[in-house]
């Protein structure tokens, strides 16, 4: 099980959460604290930055994995806002940058 690059986590959680639901129909003992360390090892390098901080947390034994989904869903939100922004600033440079050559 891994994270696919362009996966969103809501769409990995649906996905890790769906093969735990079928391990626990076979009659294992799935806690909840195994479900957030594999899914804490299996995330794309884009969220290592919040991985760390996470494993850092003092009480990663008690971490739902509900909570997990939240932090990660709303992490990747900023990171995807952050990062349309730099695009529409690079757009925007570029067509400064094209302009200032034509009044050139």
């Amino acid at each position: 099980l891994q994270m696919e690059k362009l996966e969103t986590v809501s769409d990995y959680f649906s996905r890790t959460l769906a093969l735990v639901n079928e391990v626990k129909a076979i009659g294992e003992d799935v806690k909840d604290l195994q479900v957030v360390e594999k899914i804490l090892r299996t995330l794309t390098m884009r969220f290592e930055a919040k991985v760390t901080v996470i494993e850092d947390f003092p009480n990663l034994e008690s971490m739902m994995v509900e909570e997990l989904m939240g932090s990660l869903m709303v992490y990747e939100q900023r990171f995807n806002e952050k990062s349309q922004i730099a695009v529409e600033e690079a757009s925007q440079a570029q067509l400064n940058l094209k302009k200032d050559k034509e009044e050139a």
